[in-house]
């Protein structure tokens, strides 16, 4: 939970990087998730991190072409295969928390 906010918090100050990390803040509470990317840089299988989402309250949305389209124009990028994205939450993860949180 806190290498998922660190990863989050790198990519908001680098933006480039998303590609490589498999994460990106979409607002204060919402992030899309690659688990394939994501895994691949955090070195576990992409089912354990499915499961350590899972376990931690994570909820998990499949994004509609329309709801990524929009996240695009908002956000200005291109994803790498876009239909292998999903949009994740949990209450109290947010942006804003503190290292000590």
């Amino acid at each position: 939970e806190q290498s998922l906010w660190y990863c989050l918090n790198h990519v908001e100050n680098n933006h480039n990087d998303f590609k490589n990390i498999g994460l990106l803040w979409i607002d204060n509470e919402n992030f899309i998730c690659n688990s394939i990317i994501l895994s691949r840089f955090l070195n576990v299988k992409p089912c354990s991190l499915i499961r350590r989402f899972h376990s931690n309250n994570f909820q998990s949305k499949k994004l509609s072409s329309q709801t990524r389209n929009q996240i695009l124009n908002v956000q200005g990028i291109d994803i790498p295969n876009p239909n292998n994205w999903c949009l994740r939450r949990r209450d109290g993860f947010v942006k804003s928390l503190t290292k000590e949180e």
